[in-house]
């Protein structure tokens, strides 16, 4: 009679695992799902990004703004990089400021 106690017992750890194990895989799914959403999102912030420094670049403005506002997309361009996994390095000059 001792054995099927611990049939029972193990009949019910393999249920549990089978629910966790279910829960774990839909709960990665919609990890999954939420980052491919937020790379999605951050790419749209890049674009956009890119298209105010066409704007800063064609405006004719004080120098001091514009290099303020450069700077402020660089910091923004290297944040949304960082979060989406694509760092960008802005040590070499590559824009006139």
């Amino acid at each position: 009679m001792s054995s099927r106690p611990e049939s029972l017992t193990e009949l019910h750890l393999d249920t549990d695992d089978s629910v966790f194990a279910k829960e774990v895989k839909q709960d990665t799914t919609a990890l999954l799902h939420d980052t491919a959403e937020i790379k999605m999102d951050t790419e749209d912030i890049l674009a956009e990004i890119a298209r105010l420094r066409v704007l800063i670049t064609n405006r004719s403005m004080d120098r001091d703004s514009n290099f303020l506002l450069n700077r402020y997309l660089d910091e923004l361009t290297s944040f949304s990089g960082s979060v989406s996994g694509d760092a960008v390095d802005f040590s070499a000059p590559s824009r006139p400021r």
